[in-house]
């Protein structure tokens, strides 16, 4: 359990293969407004990052780290990937609850990613950020100076539309992949 001194709340990162359904509605929730407001101008109208039934398989595969404060109150979570031959994790769908932002909440859940991909002898932890192809946007430009805060390196990058040509149609605008990458 991590104490926050901002807030004097305590948070508790677990991994559960299943929530309650008025919990899964909420996780839901925080998903999806996170990524509505942090890539409004990427997504036509009614794009859903995450629907209620691949969370739930997410949940199932024991794919998720959720954080939750002492009252139970969901505050966040992050997906965590690993690949056992090539000893890389990767972690996506980083997402903290709007009333929870501005805690340090993220380094804690980036840090339980970390920390489980070493647990599996893991030796690089990596993310893929969606940028913009033809402008700097400020929320992505935020998060890659947090990203160089916490030891990650720009590495290399890639099209959007060579990973998931199933949603290009659902695009405002084209996009691309900056993949970052650190050393555990």
């Amino acid at each position: 359990m991590s104490k926050n001194q901002k807030s004097n709340q305590e948070y508790k990162v677990s991994q559960p293969n299943e929530l309650p359904q008025d919990q899964l509605n909420s996780l839901h929730e925080i998903i999806n407004q996170s990524y509505l407001n942090s890539e409004r101008d990427f997504w036509k109208e009614g794009y859903e990052r995450i629907s209620i039934k691949e969370l739930t398989e997410e949940l199932s595969n024991r794919n998720l780290l959720i954080l939750a404060s002492n009252n139970n109150q969901l505050a966040g979570c992050v997906k965590v990937d690993f690949d056992p031959n090539s000893h890389i994790g990767t972690f996506s769908m980083l997402c903290v609850d709007f009333a929870h932002r501005g805690l340090g909440l993220g380094n804690i859940l980036v840090e339980a990613a970390e920390n489980q991909i070493q647990k599996q002898k893991g030796v690089k932890m990596g993310l893929d950020l969606l940028i913009p192809r033809s402008y700097v946007y400020p929320d992505k430009e935020v998060l890659k100076k947090w990203y160089s805060k916490l030891g990650y390196e720009k590495i290399g990058f890639g099209k959007f539309e060579d990973h998931h040509p199933q949603l290009v149609p659902i695009m405002k605008i084209e996009c691309d992949f900056e993949r970052w990458e650190k050393i555990l």
